[in-house]
């Protein structure tokens, strides 16, 4: 995950980006995470840091590049400014782009996933490039330059991204309620779903879309000057790595850890608020086997049990996200994201498995005797009317995008709609909040 919040996400899930502002030791969180690996269970307790960021492990050969404020990168081209987020793949910095006077995300792949055939950079370029006035295309981050950089730990491939902010998954939580109201929702659900279509245009599966990997697009914040950037994000709070056990600092460990931080999703532009998807590292073409990444709970069967991973599949993660955007939390439990509790919400809510996924376990067997039966309209109408929450979109509203969700969320994906017909729903004709 990275997370201008962004180049993937503000909560810790797999594959994502944390960059919450919490502060814990850094030991104590790796000592839970320590590898079957020795060397890098020896990192892991040779090393401690009172900032809650990338696991220090990581920095090792093959692992994360040790970066620090104000180190450049492309012949000085760009300078280091502060840390935007970090995930399993790299960290991803603010930097200031001398050449072309403007401000720019870094994203830093740890050098063992820096192939010079990136998947991500190949994809992206694929979908940028391409001439077209496919209104979708606008919501896609876009990918400014890629170079790779030698370090201590190995050859980095650094992309180069578009200024973004805050992913909708942290920004909720600033709302009253932790959701979005309900014009941010609508706009949020509609772009999404513009941006899927033009991927699926172009034979392309994004392969990890959730409320993490959509972000607020703020205008022109690119060529802001240095007073203001470093205004809106704060002075770099940072805290020095310490050696202990009799370890000493070596050149593949950084001499301190950054705390991420992110753009406020304001100002708005007179169109009002722009979305856009990030972090295509999980996507690839339709003809190819993808690697799923994707959190436990917005994957959708064919992925949990047959490792398939197509653009219906995207399909059915845009229904979750679209629930989410709504309501303020995916449609099903992901506190302790658990297999047989995700089997457990779809029987709930959808019914029972197909034949072909029964065999799987236990769990795959139930039907919908065993469990509490709700459908996904009642569900969404019974969270959004929640006496604690605020409201906004209309019951009628309401139980339309339920419905439209229900179409979305099939078990099998030839059942699911595609996005030309999705966007053509009644609940997307019109912003029922576009005035205010």
């Amino acid at each position: 995950m990275l997370g201008f919040s962004i180049l993937l996400a503000r909560t810790q899930i797999p594959n994502q980006l944390l960059t919450t502002r919490s502060v814990a030791k850094c030991v104590a969180r790796n000592s839970s995470k320590i590898s079957k690996d020795p060397t890098r269970t020896s990192l892991a307790l040779h090393y401690s840091c009172n900032v809650d960021a990338e696991p220090l492990e990581r920095y090792r050969k093959g692992g994360y590049h040790p970066t620090h404020l104000g180190d450049v990168f492309k012949d000085g081209r760009y300078k280091i400014m502060h840390k935007l987020g970090w995930g399993s793949y790299g960290t991803v910095w603010l930097a200031k782009d001398h050449l072309l006077d403007r401000y720019a995300a870094i994203k830093l792949l740890v050098a063992e996933s820096s192939s010079s055939h990136n998947q991500e950079t190949r994809l992206l370029e694929r979908l940028l490039k391409r001439p077209s006035d496919h209104p979708g295309k606008s919501h896609i981050v876009h990918l400014w330059d890629h170079f790779q950089h030698r370090g201590p730990n190995g050859i980095h491939l650094c992309l180069v991204f578009e200024l973004l902010g805050p992913s909708v998954a942290f920004e909720a939580e600033r709302f009253k309620g932790a959701r979005l109201p309900p014009k941010l929702a609508w706009e949020a659900c509609k772009q999404t779903a513009k941006a899927l279509e033009y991927i699926h245009l172009n034979k392309v599966a994004h392969g990890d879309l959730h409320p993490g990997n959509v972000v607020f697009a703020i205008s022109q914040t690119a060529y802001q000057t240095d007073s203001a950037i470093m205004d809106a994000l704060g002075t770099p709070d940072r805290a020095d790595v310490h050696a202990i056990h009799g370890a000493s600092l070596g050149s593949q460990m950084p001499s301190y850890i950054v705390t991420p931080t992110s753009l406020p999703s304001t100002p708005k532009t007179q169109a009002g608020y722009q979305f856009k998807i990030i972090d295509f590292g999980s996507s690839h073409t339709t003809d190819e086997k993808p690697q799923i990444h994707c959190p436990l709970v917005c994957r959708p069967p064919e992925a949990l049990f047959d490792n398939e991973w197509g653009t219906e599949a995207d399909v059915w993660s845009l229904g979750g996200t679209m629930f989410e955007f709504i309501v303020g939390y995916p449609p099903f439990d992901n506190i302790i994201p658990d297999r047989d509790v995700l089997i457990r919400n779809w029987v709930s809510t959808f019914g029972p498995l197909p034949d072909k996924w029964t065999r799987h376990s236990p769990v795959s067997r139930m039907g919908s005797e065993d469990v509490d039966q709700s459908n996904l309209a009642d569900w969404l109408h019974d969270t959004y009317f929640d006496d604690d929450k605020p409201v906004g979109f209309a019951e009628a509203h309401i139980e339309m995008a339920g419905e439209m969700l229900q179409s979305i969320m099939q078990y099998q994906p030839t059942d699911r709609p595609r996005l030309s017909r999705i966007l053509e729903h009644p609940w997307f004709e019109k912003n029922p909040f576009a005035a205010r």
